[in-house]
């Protein structure tokens, strides 16, 4: 009897001790331990449907922030809500904190314990709509700005006068909206107000006074005699010369001799005189204009320019020998010509010839020589500014011959092609008259590695994660190269023989397409030839730009004949290669 009711009261009293503990789990809202916060601030105390409403409020009141983009001296302002601010990483921060509120005793226990040792801040993030940032950016910054001004040119008194290009500013969008969104993330410590300078970017003009400084030449000429005029004939010269003189005639225009020289009234100067006129010879105002015209057609001839339209007359004229006239008539006969050159071909060109004459070149080599197929030789080497050259053309097309020069200060007195049998590559010599002494210049394009096509598939194969692609692609391009470096094999042991066999002092030089430890370039060298970058350069050496500038496949070479005195390698934008420049001494001579 006694036992039944000790364990009975036993039983009471753990009863009553979960009666003690249960109502702080089951009846009251769970709420947040100490220990744990929300960007700075703390939960402590709080359910969790409080904490969320605490949390959307804050970003909601940041969302009135304020916004201003300074564009120069203008400014344009919005909020942050009307940029699409929100909460950006709600879904993490929930999760996050659910796991530091309610949850089993054993659960609530533990985070209380943890919280103690490390308390944790959650991060609120915030962020913006990036395509609505770029929707105000656009807006506001379309049309603010000044446009570029493009450089022009006129003929005055025997010279050109340029008037000088100005630089446009335009707001870099990308880079505006991307310090916008940046500055986003700071908005908690921003003051209620968000203020960014809209980022500005030079713009530079189509055609700038250094394209058009470097007009400069004589393309054509022609003179045509009137000495045999009467008076009105030659007033009818004089008045439509001046019409047209002083014209400049840019790139890719096109003038037409009518619309200069019209309208052919007593009110414009012109003067009654002889004309042709079906197969006759008639009175008409302005007459003898035509002569204005033949001698453009003639001059444009000698320019080699686009001849868009010219008719000739309808009896031979005595002033150009036949064929050679051009008639002006309403609008069915007239002279119109178009410019047909680029001012890229002309700066390029100009840019060669200002290296020749700043760095006193002699002897200029190029091996990726390419010339536009209207230019004459003697156009060329006046622009190149040396009077001498010998080229080889392995590759011809409408417009473009492609090949391997040498250009020289000095006489040529010989010179030679070592075929290759290849429409890219090829090597040349040409035996140079330097005072007393003959050199022999060998100037080497061999073999080039070529693997660019397999090189684009790699990368396609690589984009769509193909890997039996990539592999098949690899094999190629390590084939390819084997291919390639037996080719450049074979090309040098060419070169050599003629070194060889050669009697004068000798220069070597080229893009060999390969390095100093490969069989092309250690074959050529053999052991009579100084690599001048060895004897006097500096550095690390690179020729070639690609593959983060770490090939050096470019050189210049000589025999115990010369004197290395100075190497350089100056960075130009006109190539994938730098240009090697190598100032050497004959020890025969005293120069």
């Amino acid at each position: 009897m006694g036992n039944r009711t000790l364990k009975a009261g036993l039983f009471a009293a753990l009863a009553a001790g979960a009666l003690w503990v249960l109502p702080m789990s089951a009846w009251a809202a769970p709420v947040f331990p100490e220990g744990i916060s929300a960007d700075g601030e703390s939960l402590a105390g709080k359910t969790w449907e409080d904490a969320l409403h605490t949390a959307e409020e804050k970003v909601k009141d940041q969302a009135g922030t304020s916004v201003a983009l300074t564009i120069e001296d203008k400014k344009a302002e919005t909020t942050a809500g009307e940029l699409g601010f929100h909460w950006s990483n709600q879904d993490e921060a929930e999760k996050e904190l659910k796991s530091y509120v309610g949850g089993s005793l054993i659960r609530q226990y533990m985070n209380k314990k943890d919280l103690e040792k490390a308390p944790v801040d959650v991060s609120i993030k915030t962020a913006a709509d990036p395509d609505k940032i770029r929707d105000f950016v656009d807006t506001h910054c379309d049309g603010v700005l000044a446009q570029p001004q493009d450089a022009s040119i006129r003929r005055e008194n025997g010279a050109f006068v340029i008037t000088e290009s100005v630089l446009g500013k335009v707001v870099d969008a990308d880079a505006t909206a991307s310090a916008l969104d940046t500055a986003f993330e700071g908005l908690k410590d921003s003051n209620g107000e968000i203020s960014v300078q809209a980022v500005i970017i030079e713009e530079q003009p189509a055609i700038t006074s250094d394209d058009l400084k470097t007009i400069e030449d004589v393309l054509g000429t022609c003179t045509t005699d009137f000495s045999s005029s009467g008076a009105a004939r030659s007033t009818n010269l004089a008045v439509g010369a001046g019409k047209i003189n002083g014209r400049v005639l840019m790139p890719g225009e096109v003038i037409s001799g009518y619309e200069c020289l019209q309208p052919f009234t007593l009110e414009n100067g012109y003067k009654t005189a002889a004309a042709y006129e079906n197969g006759q010879v008639v009175d008409s105002i302005g007459g003898g204009v035509c002569q204005i015209a033949t001698t453009l057609y003639d001059a444009a001839l000698q320019a080699e320019m686009e001849i868009v339209q010219r008719q000739n007359h309808s009896m031979i004229v005595t002033y150009v020998k036949p064929s050679m006239d051009a008639a002006i008539a309403g609008t069915y006969k007239d002279i119109k010509i178009k410019n047909n050159y680029s001012l890229k071909t002309y700066k390029i060109k100009y840019n060669i010839k200002k290296l020749v004459e700043d760095n006193h070149i002699d002897i200029l080599c190029i091996q990726e020589h390419c010339e536009e197929s209207h230019l004459d030789s003697i156009t060329i080497q006046q622009k190149f500014g040396l009077p001498n050259r010998c080229v080889f053309f392995n590759r011809q097309t409408a417009w473009a011959n492609f090949g391997i020069s040498i250009y020289s200060h000095y006489p040529i007195i010989r010179y030679g092609k070592i075929n290759f049998n290849s429409e890219k590559n090829n090597s040349m010599w040409a035996d140079i008259l330097v005072r007393e002494d003959t050199i022999r210049v060998f100037n080497n394009h061999l073999q080039t590695t070529d693997v660019s096509i397999n090189g684009k598939k790699y990368e396609e194969y690589k984009s769509v994660k193909d890997w039996k692609g990539q592999a098949r692609t690899l094999v190629n391009i390590v084939e390819q190269l084997k291919d390639n470096f037996i080719i450049r094999a074979n090309q040098a042991i060419q070169v050599r023989n003629i070194i060889d066999t050669t009697r004068y002092p000798v220069i070597v030089c080229g893009d060999f397409n390969d390095t100093p430890v490969s069989f092309a370039y250690n074959h050529i060298a053999g052991n009579s030839l100084t690599d001048g970058f060895r004897d006097r350069g500096k550095g690390y050496g690179h020729s070639f730009n690609g593959i983060k500038g770490l090939l050096r496949i470019d050189f210049i070479s000589y025999d115990k004949s010369f004197t290395g005195l100075v190497y350089d390698s100056p960075r130009l934008p006109w190539s994938d290669h730098n240009p090697i420049i190598m100032k050497i001494k004959l020890k025969t001579t005293s120069r």
